[in-house]
């Protein structure tokens, strides 16, 4: 199945971009949703997420990944003067809210009410914050 390109508002109404992936045969009802690590986008390290996208949307997951405000193609800035300025907002959830409104995305536009959410490094941390304040999160993936 061919990945679509999106873009939703988050809660400041800043236009977020993202790529979802459908799932092919077999298809379950849980969505993962593969979060920022910190400064990369959407696509991680070495490309990591798009593979992991691939294989998982194989195994019947619809997999989701998308920048938050400020980062990738996304809409805001990320104004912090150092990079561990950012990492550690990412410790205190500064992009919770920007997954929240992709769940709310999710479930609006592809029917998906079950997630797994989480990723590399700092995505696992942003993971932990959406998990804790949406009953709709059932996993975390951390790695």
């Amino acid at each position: 199945m061919t990945a679509e390109a999106v873009a939703f508002p988050n809660s400041e109404g800043r236009r977020l971009f993202g790529i979802f992936h459908p799932a092919g045969a077999g298809r379950k009802n849980t969505c993962i949703v593969l979060l920022s690590p910190g400064i990369k986008n959407r696509v991680a390290p070495h490309r990591l997420y798009v593979k992991l996208s691939r294989h998982l949307s194989g195994l019947g997951y619809d997999v989701f990944r998308f920048d938050p405000e400020g980062l990738g193609d996304s809409e805001g800035e990320c104004d912090f003067e150092w990079v561990a300025d950012l990492y550690g907002a990412i410790q205190t959830g500064c992009f919770r809210d920007d997954t929240l409104a992709a769940l709310d995305w999710l479930e609006a536009n592809k029917g998906v009410d079950r997630f797994i959410v989480g990723g590399l490094c700092g995505g696992a941390i942003t993971g932990l914050f959406a998990g804790r304040d949406d009953p709709r999160v059932t996993g975390l993936l951390s790695f």
